[in-house]
């Protein structure tokens, strides 16, 4: 295998999010903006492929702007993005430099089957679980649901998340007779007495540790 391409894997994604957006993926200067201003994150509404195949101008950096107008967005740079100023060129416009993205390359050919004696088997039944308030997948910041699953291994918990955690709630929940999910940073005294749980679980993306975690 040879090294890392970069440009290959900026052309790539680019070109996944271009088809993945459809109308709401526009393209500026070789790089491809994608927008969904309903939506405020900037893991979203971002920058894919500035500088790769054609070096970035300032008219390219004022034609991003007008595209993404207010909306709150990313621009992901790629190693040896053109020109070598490049990132300059962005903090002159107020963009802060943030944590960088991994990404990983591999042959086109057919994967290597592993063989393993490794068995997952559950221990907890999900349909004991019921639904006791706000019950949803699509739970966003500032959101707290409850959820009691009679007959569960484990008394109560209060589980603290980001939305990486979101889609392991009905994985997780049937461990517990009682749980609570809030999408906040930080362990609130108040809420702690009021739900008084045997478990207490915190879960923060990678990257946090990278960006520090909140005050307790």
């Amino acid at each position: 295998m040879t090294g890392p391409d970069p440009v290959g894997l900026e052309t790539v994604e680019a070109a996944a999010i271009a088809d993945a957006f459809g109308v709401d993926a526009v393209r500026v200067g070789g790089a491809v903006c994608a927008l969904r201003a309903d939506i405020d994150e900037v893991f979203i509404n971002r920058v894919i492929g500035l500088g790769v195949t054609e070096p970035a101008a300032a008219a390219t950096l004022d034609r991003i702007a007008d595209v993404f107008g207010s909306v709150r967005h990313s621009v992901a740079l790629a190693p040896g993005a053109q020109p070598p100023g490049l990132p300059d060129m962005l903090r002159e416009r107020g963009y802060e430099a943030g944590y960088a993205w991994v990404k990983f390359q591999r042959p086109a050919a057919t994967p290597h089957e592993a063989a393993t004696d490794l068995r997952v088997e559950a221990r907890v039944h999900p349909e004991r679980c019921v639904e006791a308030s706000g019950y949803d997948l699509d739970v966003h910041g500032g959101l707290t649901q409850r959820l009691s699953c009679p007959g569960a291994p484990v008394g109560r918990a209060l589980v603290l998340h980001d939305s990486m955690m979101v889609a392991m709630l009905p994985a997780l929940a049937p461990a517990f007779e009682r749980s609570t999910w809030t999408r906040q940073a930080a362990l609130d005294p108040a809420m702690l007495s009021a739900e008084a749980p045997d478990v207490v679980i915190f879960e923060v993306v990678e990257r946090t540790l990278w960006e520090g975690l909140p005050g307790w």
